[in-house]
């Protein structure tokens, strides 16, 4: 589950920018506008009214915009560049908090750019981290990575050691939504250690509830609650009542797991009331939310519903997308559960279309678990067994790395064998030393061939399930990765400036599959995509992951190469020739046969290991949407590539232009058909 956005508040409402924001409320607010009406100085002015801003980014957005508003225009008038980066930055603020991420996004580089022409690397910093928020937030985690990734750098260059913490703590919140829980648990440790030596109190209890989510989402409850009872205690103690709301929801949370339903709900109905208080909307969501998630485990369906649909308004206020696609589809639950059909589907085709706008495939497969269930109780069992096809299929292929973990874990044990091997030999090696000195030559050299036959059994030993769990690792992710992941437990994420990115898709997949048992769809996916893999082992392509009957690769990645273009369009016209081979065999048979769409898309990535609670190699960035809908767009029997996988293709292949074709949510793209210039496929 994804951890609260109101962890992030926090961390960034401490910046130098607004300092003063520690004291949210009104009678602060109250304060500075009362100072301001003493004040006939511009740039005072500008700064008390940007003070303003700030403190309602939590609160009173409207009269935090009007300030800010205020405070541009006059900044504006007289010349003032620090005003103008000020109010920009607190516009942007509120409009992140509004959930208006574009708008946010605008003022927050216009405010960048005047930060780093000023060369103020503090401010530019700051406004890399707001950025970064902004993508992450609107589920852009690639773009979320590269900006905090470039604060972490500047940061790190001025030693302001607080900042650097916060960074590390925003890492772990995107590796968490991720499912990287390893570099998470890394990544927030970092923070809190960080915090310890500075004796920054507020911020230790940050890290401290971000651990605890790490435990949370491992687990282990016990600990998680020790961890967010400590988290609360230094909130309360420190007069941090911003994450408050938050920290109950997730003691809530815990609870629930261990199913000791009053005590979740007396943590969420506190959250609630501090919510309140504070006028805190984003909290406020997240506890109506939390009552709706204690509610549908209670089966009680009729408050659920009350409570999400609360929840559900209040995160399409502030745009939080996918906290709303699931929602939304606790909503469809709740309704089918109470046998209220038709009230349902909208609902399920909402979480739908939000989840594929996110190319969010974890959302999308909970859509499908849900439309099984109403499927079931409506008595469409043929479009029930299809759903439930589907919601496994993809629940599988989400947990691919599912063993990565007991390989991780198989690897640590080994190493923790073998020093506790070394230990052992040593002291058989000491005790035969003494067994010789207080006994014969003979003895003492019996007891060295015990010894030695000891060692020799454990290496043996040792070395056999090194090579398994090296093999198993290996067989997962590359062979770079793995090392790394060996190495320091968890692997950096990394950026690549040109991999070929390929999707494919069958065509009609749903309506063939319906005419198959589980075991005959399961058994030709298997042998479709074992000869995937054989063609495009050939081409030193990797293999990200297979979701339903869709399948991703790509070029030019652990290793940096400039032949990947050549080499994935070269394994697409090998796959496609070996689909239109197997049509024409299993037509002469009688036997039907899926058509294949591939889509191909050359740019820039950032490649790490994410999963769902597990490990797996994944990469994101535009580059992986535009892929994807070259084969959306794209034509069975065809490879579609883009206009930048042409240019560096076009020499080799015979390559037809398409023209601009519409890509959702991408607008005109160029494209073209490929084919070899020799039918160098043909058997």
């Amino acid at each position: 589950m994804m951890k609260p956005a109101v962890v992030i508040c926090c961390i960034l409402l401490l910046s130098v920018l607004h300092a003063s924001a520690q004291k949210v409320g009104q009678e602060k607010v109250d304060s500075l506008l009362n100072e301001l009406t003493k004040t006939t100085d511009d740039t005072s002015r500008i700064n008390l009214l940007v003070a303003v801003a700030f403190n309602c980014i939590y609160s009173n957005h409207e009269q935090g915009m009007t300030s800010a508003t205020q405070a541009l225009r006059l900044s504006e008038k007289i010349g003032y560049a620090k005003g103008i980066a000020g109010a920009r930055t607190a516009m942007g603020r509120i409009q992140w908090r509004q959930g208006n991420y574009e708008e946010a996004l605008k003022n927050h580089n216009d405010a960048l750019g005047i930060y780093q022409n000023r060369n103020d690397k503090k401010q530019t910093a700051t406004l890399l981290m707001y950025i970064g928020q902004d993508y992450a937030d609107d589920g852009k985690y690639a773009q979320a990575q590269e900006h905090w990734t470039l604060a972490l750098h500047l940061y790190q260059a001025l030693n302001d050691l607080t900042n650097v913490a916060r960074v590390h703590i925003l890492f772990g919140w995107l590796y968490e939504n991720q499912g990287n829980t390893a570099a998470a648990v890394t990544s927030n440790f970092t923070a809190l250690k960080i915090y310890e030596e500075l004796g920054d109190k507020s911020n230790v209890a940050v890290a401290t509830s971000a651990i605890a989510s790490d435990y949370m989402t491992l687990g282990n409850y016990q600990q998680a609650l020790t961890y967010y009872r400590q988290a609360l205690q230094a909130h309360i103690e420190t007069g941090n009542r911003i994450q408050l709301p938050g920290t109950y929801v997730q003691i809530g949370q815990v609870y629930l797991k261990m199913n000791d339903y009053a005590s979740a709900l007396r943590a969420m109905d506190t959250a609630l009331h501090i919510s309140i208080e504070i006028t805190d909307t984003v909290s406020l969501a997240e506890s109506h939310d939390a009552f709706g998630q204690v509610y549908m485990q209670q089966r009680n369906f009729s408050k659920a519903l009350a409570s999400l649909q609360h929840a559900s308004t209040l995160y399409e206020k502030v745009g939080y997308k996918q906290q709303l696609s699931k929602t939304l589809g606790g909503i469809g639950v709740c309704y089918t559960r109470l046998r209220q059909f038709e009230e349902a589907v909208p609902f399920f085709d909402r979480q739908l279309d939000l989840a594929r706008d996110l190319d969010n495939p974890a959302l999308v497969i909970e859509y499908y678990r849900g439309m099984y269930l109403l499927d079931s109780a409506t008595g469409d069992m043929k479009n029930a067994y299809l759903n439930l096809k589907r919601y496994i299929a993809g629940r599988d292929s989400l947990s691919d790395a599912a063993s990565v973990n007991n390989i991780v874990q198989m690897q640590l044990s080994y190493e923790q064998e073998k020093k506790e091997a070394a230990v052992k030999a040593e002291q058989e090696k000491k005790d035969i030393r003494e067994g010789f000195i207080r006994n014969s030559f003979l003895a003492g050299l019996g007891g060295s061939l015990i010894f030695l036959t000891v060692v020799y059994r454990q290496r043996n030993k040792l070395a056999k399930q090194k090579k398994r769990s090296d093999e198993l690792l290996l067989n997962i992710l590359p062979q770079e990765t793995a090392e790394e992941l060996k190495t320091n437990g968890t692997a950096a994420a990394k950026s690549f400036n040109a991999v070929t990115v390929m999707f494919t898709d069958f065509k009609d997949f749903t309506r063939l599959s319906e005419q198959m048992t589980a075991h005959e769809l399961v058994s030709e996916i298997n042998f479709l995509f074992s000869e995937f893999d054989k063609i495009i082992s050939k081409y030193n392509i990797e293999k990200i992951k297979t979701i339903g009957d869709g399948y991703m690769c790509a070029g030019g990645l652990p290793a940096a190469n400039e032949s990947n273009a050549m080499d994935v369009v070269t394994a697409a016209l090998e796959i496609q020739d070996f689909m239109s081979h197997l049509k024409e065999k299993r037509k002469l048979q009688g036997e039907h046969s899926f058509e294949i769409r591939i889509g191909i898309h050359t740019g820039p990535v950032i490649a790490g290991i994410v999963g769902i609670k597990k490990f797996a190699y994944d990469i994101w960035g535009d580059t992986v949407n535009v892929a994807s809908r070259m084969e959306s767009a794209g034509e069975e029997g065809k490879v579609n590539i883009s206009g930048s996988t042409y240019e560096l293709v076009q020499e080799k292949f015979n390559c037809t232009y398409r023209g601009k074709i519409m890509a959702k949510n991408k607008g005109e793209i160029d494209m073209y058909f490929v084919e070899p210039r020799e039918k160098e496929f043909s058997s």
